[in-house]
């Protein structure tokens, strides 16, 4: 075995082999390096270097490896805002404003003052009414209820910073409706009212015969009849 190997590969042929450290190329390096074993491409890049600094492939090499090692960047802080609908005049907004999510926006983003804005639509008797707020937030997150709206609105809700005499909007909220403030009906249907239990007809007696006359008796109406005639 030889103890000055920096490096071990396999040939064509399939048989293990040892790189002496005399014949340590940028090349080889490389192959070491494409074949995902960095430690000993590492070593020959190194090599090379002891016999040549500036060789360009070897410290491109070296480049490399260290931009595969260094740690990846921490993902910038997001900002979000969201809305849900409480009753038919309000709604509960709850938001997070990291300082980082702001930096696009203004060289001091700690220092940036925040808002709320909400932007409420409804159909009126000749189109579509809007109504604007804004309301200032002392804190990066926190919630707040936003109160005084008008039923059966959708209600448009961003959170934004103050920039110079503006506020530019940086996070949005879903769109959220506010219910009616009609009444529910509960259980049965309005005006809907139980079946009447059904009548039993009765059956009209016929009318009792009169009392039967006798013979003097209907012979005394007869005569009485022609009288009266």
């Amino acid at each position: 075995m030889n103890d000055d190997a920096i490096a071990r590969f396999t040939d064509e042929d399939g048989d293990d082999n040892a790189l002496p450290l005399e014949f340590a190329t940028a090349t080889m390096g490389h192959v070491l390096l494409g074949q995902g074993r960095p430690g000993e491409a590492r070593a020959v890049f190194a090599a090379v270097l002891a016999r040549d600094p500036a060789d360009e492939a070897a410290l491109r090499g070296i480049s490399l490896l260290d931009e595969s090692q260094a740690e990846p960047e921490a993902p910038a802080p997001q900002a979000y805002v969201r809305a849900l609908a409480m009753s038919p005049t309000s709604l509960m907004a709850h938001w997070s404003a990291p300082a980082g999510a702001l930096s696009h926006l203004t060289a001091r983003p700690s220092e940036a003052s925040l808002a709320l804005l909400v932007t409420s639509l409804r159909a009126g008797p000749i189109g579509v009414l809007t109504a604007h707020q804004s309301l200032p937030l002392s804190a990066r997150e926190g919630e707040l209820a936003v109160r005084d709206l008008e039923p059966s609105a959708t209600h448009l809700v961003a959170l934004a910073a103050q920039v110079g005499d503006r506020l530019v909007p940086f996070a949005r909220a879903r769109a959220v409706t506010t219910p009616t403030d009609a009444p529910q009906p509960f259980g049965h249907a309005p005006g809907a009212q139980p079946a009447a239990a059904p009548t039993v007809a009765t059956v009209a007696e016929p009318p009792a015969p009169p009392p039967a006359l006798s013979v003097e008796a209907a012979h005394a109406r007869w005569a009485a009849g022609l009288d009266a005639s």
